[in-house]
C-alpha cells in the first residue's frame, strides 16, 4: 500500500523533529559537565601553578648562595695559583 505524500513528509518531519529534540537534550545534559569538568582543571592547573613559581621564589636564594660559594672558591684558588706561582719563580 502506497503512502500519500504528505504522510511521507509528516514522517520525515517527525524523525528529524525527535532526532534534534534527542540532540538538543543530550546537550543540555552534557554541557554543564563538560564546562565543570574545564573548571576543575583549569583551577588545577592555576593551583599547580602557583605553587611551582612557589617554589622557584624558595629556590632562588639557595642557588645565589650556592653561585656565591663557588665565586669564593675560585677567587681563593686564583689566589692560590697566583701566590704558588710567584713562590716557585723566585
Amino acid at each position: 500500500m502506497s503512502q500519500r505524500p504528505l504522510d511521507i513528509l509528516q514522517q520525515i518531519y517527525k524523525e528529524i523533529d525527535t532526532a534534534e529534540t534527542a540532540w538538543q537534550l543530550d546537550k543540555a545534559a552534557s554541557v554543564p559537565e563538560f564546562d565543570a569538568a574545564y573548571e576543575l582543571h583549569k583551577n588545577a592547573l592555576a593551583a599547580s601553578q602557583k605553587a611551582i613559581q612557589s617554589r622557584l621564589e624558595q629556590a632562588w636564594p639557595v642557588v645565589n648562595l650556592f653561585l656565591l660559594g663557588i665565586s669564593w672558591l675560585l677567587v681563593i684558588f686564583a689566589a692560590f695559583s697566583i701566590f704558588l706561582h710567584f713562590r716557585t719563580t723566585r
